[in-house]
């Protein structure tokens, strides 16, 4: 649902904050993130990448590589290179609802954590 057509834009993002602080300080919250985006950390770590990012920004749009591409200033066929590495390196189908899912809840979370540590 874009933002356009949802009536209470401000209360989505609200929950999905509680959502994140509440699942952030869960036991079992770091090893997920590390399972689910574990090589995509290590791969940016090594090689100065932007896969993480690249997931949350998909996630936010949808999973579609288009609006994507906007956000991240790319080329939509850049986007989808990405996509292809993504599914790559983590072994996980960008087809598969509930690995969108995962990867989401991974990368909000590693986001979650990251913003706190800084």
């Amino acid at each position: 649902m874009s933002a356009q057509s949802n009536p209470h834009p401000g209360a989505q993002d609200r929950w999905l904050d509680w959502l994140d602080r509440g699942l952030a300080g869960q036991p079992g919250a770091e090893a997920m993130v590390r399972d689910v985006l574990g090589p995509l950390i290590d791969y940016d770590a090594r090689h100065q990448g932007d896969l993480v990012h690249t997931v949350e920004v998909l996630a936010a749009c949808g999973w579609s590589p288009s609006p994507a591409a906007r956000r991240l200033f790319l080329l939509r066929n850049s986007v989808l290179y990405r996509r292809s590495r993504i599914e790559e390196i983590t072994g996980r189908s960008l087809s598969d609802p509930r690995q969108r899912l995962l990867l989401t809840v991974a990368a909000r979370l590693h986001r979650h954590v990251q913003n706190h540590r800084e």
